[in-house]
């Protein structure tokens, strides 16, 4: 994690200072060029996301967001799926 820290300090995306009460730590912010990326990020996986669900009737998206939903809470909970992966499937 810190190399990853120090490879975005030395591109000019993040600059670290001393946390106020913790001499030894320290924190980590982005800075403009930083926070400019973050923002074109964003809007790219916006339009991303605006493409890929085009398609969708206002009942498949129903169904997808609840489907991401399950899916979401089954990582948090590292359930184990309840079936076996069939061949070709996604596991």
């Amino acid at each position: 994690m810190n190399q990853i820290v120090m490879n975005l300090e030395a591109a000019g995306l993040v600059m670290r200072r001393s946390h106020p009460e913790h001499g030894r730590a320290l924190q980590a912010y982005l800075t403009p060029q930083g926070q400019h990326l973050v923002g074109q990020a964003h809007r790219r996986v916006e339009a991303v996301e605006q493409r890929m669900v085009a398609g969708l009737n206002e009942n498949d998206w129903h169904r997808l967001l609840e489907a991401l939903r399950r899916c979401a809470a089954s990582l948090e909970t590292g359930a184990e799926p309840e079936t076996p992966s069939r061949e070709g499937e996604l596991r």
